[in-house]
């Protein structure tokens, strides 16, 4: 899996992630958006979920965006967070599996909402592997 930190942003929540491929790239980024919400060495792999996301006709940062917005929407509806994921790109088509538990805030140490992802300084870039660069609204 490939890297991530996060950087000063007023009033939200930005991070950087870093990926030898895209696939890296895209778990880094699912894992910095639930550590900005909680403590994810406390989250264990209870429970899976599987995402699909069509990527016909669409950039990167648009199925980012889609991705990392739907396991918001998982959070949301479903209470769970998730600590560990297996993205695959085939034929022009994401699917992720995405493991962890419902939501404890004792034994996750809650850090706060993520209300959505946000266009902003959205990027996907590649060069020497896959960077991103993600700000979400709090």
């Amino acid at each position: 899996m490939g890297e991530f930190w996060f950087d000063e942003h007023t009033a939200d929540v930005k991070f950087h992630a870093k990926g030898e491929s895209i696939e890296d790239l895209f778990e880094s980024s699912a894992l910095a958006l639930f550590e900005a919400m909680v403590d994810t060495s406390k989250v264990e792999p209870k429970e899976e979920r599987i995402i699909e996301i069509e990527g016909w006709g669409k950039e990167l940062t648009e199925i980012l965006y889609d991705f990392l917005t739907e396991l918001i929407i998982i959070f949301e509806v479903e209470k769970l967070v998730f600590s560990r994921f297996d993205v695959n790109f085939e034929n022009n088509r994401l699917k992720a599996r995405c493991w962890g538990e419902k939501i404890d805030v004792e034994k996750h140490e809650f850090r706060g909402d993520v209300k959505a992802v946000t266009f902003h300084e959205l990027t996907v870039e590649k060069e020497n592997g896959y960077t991103a660069t993600v700000v979400l609204d709090t």
